[in-house]
């Protein structure tokens, strides 16, 4: 045990010496230091540096070495330390030999005059009061009772002694150096050695002495008490975090309602998107608001889309657990948008419907209508005899067929059938749908115009020539310049469109940057269904005003071709 003071608010503390350099808190100030682990440091209860201070070691007949040995006192403080005594050091240090207490021995009758001598009252800490006469003070031999003096008694036949046992001493410990600082039974200042009075064990046995708790005892455990608090045994490590735990729990939900929907009639798509949706921004919110505790500066930047994925590819930002979460919410967004495309296909595998209709035989669909044998192609998902009927009602005259009586039916069907998930269904029924439908079968080719599937784009260039107004001819201009045979395909159906209408859609294109852009222009405005006076006009324009030679020779080949035609 030393002591040493808080270097914040200069309070005296104590710890034991195997604290030395740990972390604690100041009882005072409440605020965590450090236990000095140099001696220089330590003080005593006076709160002067310990290595400075004179300091007394009871002897224990080890001679101690030179750098070591107590400071002489002089008589006049030898004398004043008498009061001061620290008995239970002594007993401790073996100075005052005490009989064991395993193997006590008789006590023989011994005369009433002789009494056992009293050993000194112990010395407490100097913050103790001096105890007044008769306050009730403790001593640790009590003097043992008046023995009456021995009664004659009858002689008896004299025995073979037994040999007396004595009480063993307890062990001498080895005095503790000047510089370890005052312990819990020694005070700080210089002490005499107590001798202790020499008493026959073999005629008394003294009572087991009554230990004392002085103020030190109790600050020592009590140190002890908070020095295992405030360190408390390491917690095991838990097997699974709970951001983890989240992650795999509405990973797994969202894999398996992927799953469902494959296999079963309902549809789950929209529940594992918003699922993915929440794990991609949480992550992303998770990495950001760790970049911006770092940083600030760091938080703005990592809230950039590009420079987020520097930030979740280190490992120091939560050991890839936002990684985790933005990667698995794009899976699950995926997965959500590839179940219309293969759905269809498990279904069939797993032999499970939409409604799950109850199937009939019939003795032969191809005596039915057509109206009857598309339905049942449909219902039992024969997409290839589905197909070959809508080709057959793309050609098919809905005025004046046997099939006309069933006009407004047949519509709704194929109109059901344009948005159907499988695309070869999709596009012949569009097909079919602009022969049948009404008035709606413009815009729904106006808008498989700009689908991402090539077939449709395809299939609606070949269907918006049926309505000859500006804005399919717009349209229809503006899907020149894409790669493959999409261009031709539009070259083919404004030709085919034909007048003003096509004229007045195809002259902005010979202002394009694109050189085949313009030279696509100048091959449609100079086909005799085309090119008029407004198409010589602008040919004449670019043959005189363009940079470009590959652009002018043919615009002035155009020209010519126009001009003679218009003449005739």
């Amino acid at each position: 045990m030393f002591r040493y003071r808080c270097p914040r608010c200069s309070v005296v503390l104590q710890a034991l010496e195997i604290r030395a350099g740990k972390n604690t808190v100041c009882s005072k100030c409440s605020r965590p230091i450090v236990i000095p682990a140099d001696k220089a440091q330590w003080v005593n209860e006076k709160g002067d540096p310990l290595l400075t201070s004179p300091t007394m070691v009871i002897p224990t007949g080890l001679t101690p070495p030179p750098l070591l040995r107590p400071m002489a006192m002089d008589p006049a403080s030898e004398s004043s330390a008498d009061a001061d005594n620290d008995v239970l050091g002594a007993i401790s240090h073996g100075d005052i030999d005490l009989p064991s207490e395993a193997e006590p021995t008789a006590a023989p009758d011994l005369p009433a005059a002789i009494e056992p001598p009293k050993s000194p009252a112990p010395a407490f800490s100097r913050s103790l009061p001096e105890p007044d006469d008769g306050d009730g003070r403790v001593e640790l031999y009590p003097a043992a009772p008046a023995v009456p003096a021995p009664v004659a008694e009858t002689p008896r036949p004299p025995r073979t002694p037994q040999p007396v046992k004595t009480a063993t001493p307890p062990p001498r410990r080895e005095p503790e150096p000047a510089w370890s600082g005052p312990s819990s039974r020694s005070p700080s200042r210089g002490q005499r050695v107590v001798h202790s009075v020499p008493v026959d064990t073999s005629a008394v046995a003294l009572p087991e002495p009554l230990r004392l708790r002085t103020g030190m005892d109790i600050a020592v455990d009590l140190t002890s008490a908070l020095a295992m608090r405030m360190k408390p045994p390491p917690r095991p490590p838990r097997d699974l975090k709970p951001s983890t735990a989240i992650w795999v729990l509405a990973t797994g939900i969202g894999v398996a309602l992927f799953a469902a929907s494959l296999v079963s009639t309902r549809n789950f798509a929209e529940v594992v998107r918003a699922i993915g949706v929440a794990e991609l921004l949480g992550g992303y919110a998770w990495i950001t608001y760790l970049a911006y505790r770092r940083d600030p500066q760091r938080g703005i930047a990592c809230a950039i889309p590009p420079i987020t994925f520097i930030y979740l590819r280190d490992r120091r930002y939560a050991k890839y657990r936002p990684l985790r979460f933005v990667v698995g919410g794009a899976a699950l967004i995926g997965l959500a948008l590839l179940v219309p495309l293969v759905q269809p296909h498990t279904r069939q595998w797993a032999g499970v419907g939409d409604s799950q209709p109850t199937i009939t035989a019939q003795p032969d669909i191809a005596t039915q209508s057509k109206l009857e044998q598309l339905r049942h192609y449909r219902d039992q998902r024969q997409y290839d005899a589905l197909i070959g009927l809508l080709r057959t009602l793309a050609r098919t005259d809905s005025v004046y067929s046997d099939e006309a009586k069933n006009r407004i039916d047949l519509a709704t069907e194929l109109r059901t059938l344009s948005k159907h998930v499988d695309s070869g269904v999709k596009i012949e029924a569009l097909a079919a749908y602009a022969t049948w439908g009404g008035t709606d079968a413009r815009e729904l080719c106006l808008e498989a115009s700009r689908s991402q599937n090539r077939e449709e784009r395809m299939m609606a260039l070949r269907l918006l020539p049926r309505w000859k107004d500006e804005d399919v001819a717009r349209r229809i201009a503006e899907m020149i310049g894409r790669a493959g045979t999409e261009t031709s395909a539009a070259q083919d159906a404004l030709i085919t469109l034909g007048g003003p209408i096509a004229e007045r859609a195809v002259i902005p294109l010979l202002r394009k940057d694109d050189q085949g852009i313009r030279l696509t222009a100048i091959e449609i405005l100079g086909n005799e269904k085309v090119g008029g006076a407004d198409a010589l006009a602008a040919l004449k324009e670019v043959a005189r005003l363009s940079p470009d030679p590959g652009t002018r020779q043919p615009a002035e080949i155009k020209v010519q071709q126009i001009q003679e035609r218009l003449k005739k």
